[in-house]
């Protein structure tokens, strides 16, 4: 950069960039104005804050003479730091931000080390993180030695934190200075061409306090720093080797330049994971759509996608496409992901376990299977993995009593003995917390509460309650019995959990003193998430009057497995057994009052539907007729479907998260377009919308 000239005077210039910084500011430039190393001027650049940071800075610049300010429009944190190099008065520049702290001896101990190691053209420090409020929260070492410094560069990684640096002014400009089209790593990209001539390191010790908050650019734009720093390092790879700059002449990085770096196929695959995870860190911090579509590129442009990095980038960019895009739009997009995905997979063992998740379906049904077992035969490796799978999916026991192989077949010794085991340990759990459950019951028995879910759907739902294992004791309270339970809870050994406690969702967890597996969660409302809350809703006012009636029962399972979007096989089991046991007019005039005072029918239609598709009870069909469809049952029927629920447990969950998160959005609409079907005409089954809809998911 021509425009920057080198000056002869000598001293130290601590520079720092200013935009909206006013409230960590004053911390900040105490931290200078109070180093032993005094012989300095403080620098500072405001580049057009708009939050009262000038007129703050003109203060203290009033206030200490070795404070001087320079004032001018936003242009960004590349055009400030070259502007301080090019208005800088000192030999040595060191660098600070608005929002960090320095230790007292930071100017002291790295002005002496630059003139002590005159080969050395850059010094940082070990730096300490801390919070918004100024808490510490970790440290973090760089390299010592200038070959590790090189190492550290040579693997894409920061030899030095550059809020903490010190360096010679003249040996930064010389090499050009900072390049805006660095911009977000134009550190990363000065130190690249600085070791091309001269050397990096740190001292061991912490010198600087970096803030940790929500607007650092590391995780704001997180993808732009990406694509630069993996840009300009293997632009430098290539100047090593001799060749000509790749960037130069190029006015914006985009991620085609990749394609002019002469990748080898491992660093392209590198890069390109990189960037997409990049891109979703970008996007988390600011639901910024844009930073989705980086990251689809990203993965796109790759040969393949089979790495456990590749699929939770997938996973995530189709559940913040499905957030954030059109309908259309997400499932255009969405259906290509899953066909890169799908292009890696061993067709063998997506037969083998296909063949598990048949016979997973047909062994669930707690009364003996009315669908014809599947004719594949499982191998021992087979019927090990549809054990597994069907203690995750909360079913082993059913399984056991439903399966021949599970129950007589020597073939299987082992893979029985493995089974058994599970079941017991399932078994003595669900004990463990009867006898708990039961204890608190009668010391709360004159309390507006009751028990729901597991130990309740096991005792009243199932003809065998070791056929229902539960993990914990759900109770849903009144409002105004919270602080007694709460009394009666801490009594008998159990303690809140404090962290991440979120009053908004209506729950609180308890833990056993002495046994921190066991927990009891209690409810105000069923429904957890504030947002969620605004279609449905499940109190315990609404159920008083029977909490375990049929109605309430079904009312509940209904609701229970829609918001976890039936990931358990467990929640359909739970809602077949429900609809066998609303058997009475008096139980459906029930259940429907229920449905409309909660919300829940649509996700009643949406999980007997599923329920009546797996095991072909015909009452979970009557029902769904009689109380719907609502307007867009038949979607919620090709959202979450059979392969849908099979696939929570297994490596083939990444290809319908995305039909997950629909159906959950659909459940946040769900009062606004749920409406009851009367039976007695028919063609009111269909309505033109829902063709529109199918439409936009195909």
């Amino acid at each position: 950069m021509a425009a920057l000239q080198t000056q002869s005077v000598c001293g130290v210039s601590v520079v720092m960039p200013v935009y909206n910084g006013a409230r960590y500011l004053d911390a900040a430039i105490d931290s200078i104005l109070r180093q032993t190393f005094s012989d300095f001027e403080l620098l500072i650049i405001d580049d057009g804050s708009t939050d009262g940071s000038y007129e703050r800075l003109l203060e203290w610049q009033r206030r200490d003479e070795r404070t001087r300010l320079i004032g001018r429009p936003h242009r960004g944190i590349v055009a400030c730091l070259n502007e301080g190099l090019a208005a800088a008065q000192g030999a040595i520049i060191l660098r600070m931000d608005a929002d960090d702290v320095s230790f007292p001896q930071r100017l002291e101990r790295q002005v002496a080390f630059l003139k002590d190691n005159p080969g050395i053209a850059v010094v940082g420090s070990a730096i300490r993180f801390i919070d918004i409020d100024g808490n510490p929260l970790s440290t973090a070492a760089y390299p010592t030695t200038p070959d590790e410094a090189m190492v550290a560069l040579d693997r894409g990684n920061a030899p030095v934190a550059h809020p903490a640096i010190a360096m010679r002014r003249d040996a930064a400009l010389a090499v050009g200075g900072y390049r805006p089209l660095f911009d977000f790593a134009e550190d990363f990209d000065l130190w690249l061409r600085l070791v091309e001539h001269h050397q990096i390191s740190n001292l061991p010790d912490v010198l600087l306090e970096f803030r940790v908050h929500d607007k650092n650019v590391s995780t704001t734009r997180r993808w732009e720093q990406a694509l630069a720093a993996h840009i300009a390092r293997f632009s430098a790879k290539r100047r090593r080797a001799g060749f000509p700059d790749p960037v130069e002449g190029v006015s914006n990085l985009k991620l085609e330049h990749l394609e002019e770096l002469h990748l080898s196929a491992a660093e392209r695959s590198s890069v390109l994971a990189d960037l997409a995870e990049a891109a979703l860190v970008s996007y988390e911090a600011g639901k910024r759509h844009s930073y989705l579509l980086h990251a689809f590129d990203s993965l796109m442009v790759k040969d393949e996608l089979k790495s456990s990095r590749d699929r939770r980038s997938a996973r995530k960019l189709i559940a913040g496409l499905w957030m954030t895009s059109a309908p259309s739009d997400a499932a255009r997009l969405t259906a290509q992901i899953t066909r890169k995905l799908a292009t890696g997979r061993d067709l063998r063992a997506m037969s083998n376990q296909d063949a598990v998740h048949r016979w997973l379906l047909h062994g669930s049904d707690p009364t003996g299977p009315l669908t014809g077992a599947p004719r594949d035969l499982l191998s021992a490796q087979g019927m090990q993995q549809l054990v597994i799978e069907g203690d995750a999916h909360g079913v082993l026991p059913i399984l056991m009593d439903n399966i021949p192989g599970l129950k007589d077949n020597d073939d299987y010794e082992l893979v029985r003995n493995d089974a058994l085991s599970r079941r017991r340990i399932g078994t003595t759990f669900s004990a463990m917390l009867r006898i708990h459950c039961d204890a608190i019951l009668r010391a709360a028995k004159d309390l507006p509460l009751t028990v729901v879910k597991g130990q309740t759907f096991a005792r009243v739902l199932y003809p065998k309650p070791s056929f229902r294992p539960f993990t914990d004791i759900d109770l849903l309270v009144a409002p105004d019995a919270v602080l007694a339970i709460s009394e009666i809870l801490a009594g008998h050994g159990f303690v809140m959990v404090e962290d991440g406690h979120d009053p908004l969702r209506l729950e609180t967890k308890w833990l056993h003193r002495d046994n921190a597996t066991l927990m009891v969660e209690v409810h105000t409302n069923l429904v957890h998430h504030p947002k969620l809350r605004s279609a449905l809703s499940l109190a315990y006012e609404d159920i008083a009057d029977g909490p375990e009636s049929a109605a309430a029962l079904m009312t509940i399972a209904a609701l229970h497995g829609a918001l976890h979007r039936f990931e358990r096989l467990r929640q359909v089991v739970d809602i077949c057994q429900a609809a066998r046991h609303l058997s009475t007019p008096k139980d459906e005039a029930l259940f429907a009052r229920m449905l409309d005072k909660s919300g829940t029918r649509f996700a009643a239609v949406a999980g007997l539907e599923l329920a009546y598709s797996i095991f072909r009870e015909p009452r979970c069909r009557e029902i769904a007729r009689e109380i719907g469809p609502t307007r867009y049952t038949f979607l919620a029927r090709a959202l979450i479907g059979r392969s849908a629920v099979v696939s929570t447990m297994s490596s083939a969950r990444l290809y319908h998260s995305w039909r997950r998160q629909l159906f959950r959005m659909m459940l946040m609409k769900s009062r606004t377009f749920q409406g009851r079907r009367n039976i007695s005409h028919p063609e009111e089954a269909f309505d033109p919308a829902d063709t529109l809809v199918q439409n936009r998911l195909e």
